[in-house]
């Protein structure tokens, strides 16, 4: 199965215009509000027994504590001329500490890939117009918290319509 290690985003009301409003431009495959995340680290396939295994370790996160996480201003990625991803950067001391502590718990088993913390709210599917650009500007005050109590091994099963995301195994901080 595919899989990630990631942090659930509970959307408030301004994302989920921000998303509509997205989503109206018409080339952008917006994020369905119950699959926003946080991907920490791509693990890709693994078989059974390196879930249980993933289990295991993720149990080892319980004391780290919940915390909050900022995600400020819309990017587009990875370039203005060549927008694939439209996107929130999101940053935390205690984020990076939680990032620093997967690598030492998963480096020696499963690596995996990160990349920088962010919010995916749309991918593009085709050259974009100045409406896009309107959007950004808009939207370049955005600024959303984000409360984070968990770690979830996420399933991601890749199907026509988009992704579907379902929690393997959640660990509480």
């Amino acid at each position: 199965m595919r899989t990630f290690i990631g942090i659930r985003v509970e959307p408030n009301d301004e994302v989920k215009q921000m998303l509509r409003e997205l989503d109206s431009l018409g080339y952008v495959k917006t994020v369905e509000p119950e699959n926003l995340h946080l991907n920490l680290k791509f693990l890709g396939e693994i078989d059974q027994a390196q879930e249980k295994e993933l289990e295991l370790r993720l149990e080892k996160l319980a004391g780290f504590g919940p915390f909050e996480v900022d995600c400020a201003g819309i990017e587009r990625v990875p370039s203005k001329k060549m927008v694939r991803v439209v996107m929130s950067r999101c940053h935390s001391d205690k984020l990076e500490e939680l990032r620093s502590r997967l690598r030492e718990l998963m480096d020696d088993f499963l690596p995996g890939s990160e990349k920088d913390s962010h919010l995916t709210l749309g991918r593009v599917k085709r050259k974009p117009d100045e409406k896009l650009d309107e959007f950004v500007s808009r939207h370049s005050q955005f600024y959303v918290q984000v409360r984070v109590s968990r770690v979830e091994l996420i399933k991601a099963e890749l199907l026509p319509n988009g992704p579907v995301y379902s929690t393997v195994f959640s660990a509480e901080l």
